[in-house]
């Protein structure tokens, strides 16, 4: 297996811009002196626009599987948390995924749409958003655990659709199907007024997102071409967190980014083989959970998030 990341080398080499913020949540953007876009990938929207990328369900249907074919002659990337949506119901990515050229595979996903079991397309298709960040959070502990215990990407699908409901109630969010994409749709409006904010600043490569002046996470896509493409749903992605915190009492003085870097860098790590391509990093703290995805020696995706306790 490919040797693990240095994570203090590569946030070493991290510049970082002015921050931006808009009520009770600020981005720092991420740039770095690496040149990372030597690798051809594509990504999961261009791919299934294209028709090189078909997604369905199973001849017998599982809830937390799904079938991927690549038909392109470069590899796709399924990056962690992209919701689906179609087939008997909308799903999202429990981790990362790069699936070969030519390929068909299986992926394991979580529904995010509780409430409907038939089909309303043959196929999945890009549904725009990505999985709301605290349960990306319960996602990727729930991952962690599920591969140090059995080698597999499971999640808790239980802890999914309680954390779609419990935001879903405090946004105030209608929906027949239970759906998570409908907590983005219902509050729009809001949800581009904080957008509108944190605006995608030249050559960057990621974020740092802090709700009420705590990180909340870390988003990094080392291409400065598909960091562009999925800024907005990145940082829309953390926004009903804080919607849900607006009303909760801060330090406005104190900001803990540094001290959140350290323990992202000081984290036991872990890697496994991946489903697909490339090499599954694991990193694990206290409070820290977060994962990066390696191909030929180079990161191509990474998160770390704050735990949320239970």
């Amino acid at each position: 297996m490919t040797k693990t990341i240095n994570l203090k080398e590569l946030f070493d080499n991290f510049e970082y811009t002015t921050m931006q913020s808009y009520e009770n949540m600020s981005v720092i953007g991420i740039k770095s002196n690496e040149n990372y876009n030597n690798i051809d990938i594509l990504p999961l929207k261009k791919g299934l626009q294209m028709g090189l990328v078909e997604i369905g369900e199973l001849e017998n249907a599982n809830v937390n599987t799904l079938n991927v074919t690549n038909n392109a002659i470069t590899p796709l990337l399924i990056l962690d948390g992209e919701e689906l949506i179609g087939a008997k119901q909308n799903r999202i990515a429990n981790a990362t995924y790069i699936i070969p050229p030519k390929t068909n595979m299986q992926i394991k996903v979580s529904c995010t749409e509780s409430g409907r079991w038939n089909y309303t397309t043959n196929h999945f298709k890009y549904s725009g958003h990505f999985a709301e960040a605290n349960l990306r959070k319960a996602k990727a502990q729930d991952v962690t655990e599920s591969l140090k215990t059995s080698g597999i990407r499971e999640s808790n699908q239980s802890r999914v659709w309680n954390r779609i409901s419990e935001v879903s109630n405090t946004l105030k969010v209608k929906s027949k199907t239970s759906a998570m994409r409908e907590i983005y749709t219902n509050n729009k409006a809001k949800i581009n007024e904080y957008l509108d904010n944190f605006k995608d600043e030249n050559d960057t490569i990621g974020s740092i997102i802090l709700i009420n002046n705590k990180v909340s996470g870390i988003e990094l896509l080392f291409n400065r071409t598909l960091y562009k493409q999925n800024h907005r749903k990145l940082i829309e992605s953390y926004i009903p967190e804080a919607i849900e915190q607006k009303n909760e009492d801060y330090d406005n003085e104190s900001i803990d980014v540094d001290k959140f870097i350290n323990e992202v860098v000081t984290s036991k790590i872990e890697q496994y083989e991946p489903d697909g391509i490339g090499v599954d990093v694991r990193i694990e703290s206290e409070d820290i959970i977060g994962s990066t995805i390696l191909l030929e020696n180079n990161p191509i995706n990474a998160s770390f998030f704050r735990k949320i306790k239970t």
